[in-house]
């Protein structure tokens, strides 16, 4: 399968895209959040928080292995 857009080897087999997963509004994780709180409110933010702190990873997906 070749992806058309020369980023992925040809070898790379990916799912079919799915239709079934139609949008669907939820509640927000804070209800109480607005904007200009920032995100260290919840449990989720602060450890969103320290992640960002320790650096972002980034991956070449043409170099990264499948297996």
């Amino acid at each position: 399968m070749s992806s058309g857009s020369g980023s992925l080897p040809d070898t790379v087999e990916l799912a079919p895209f799915a239709t079934a997963h139609p949008f669907k509004l939820t509640e927000p994780p804070n209800k109480n959040w607005k904007v200009g709180d920032g995100l260290s409110e919840t449990q989720l933010g602060q450890e969103w928080k320290a992640d960002e702190e320790l650096g972002w990873k980034t991956w070449e997906m043409a170099k990264t292995s499948t297996a």
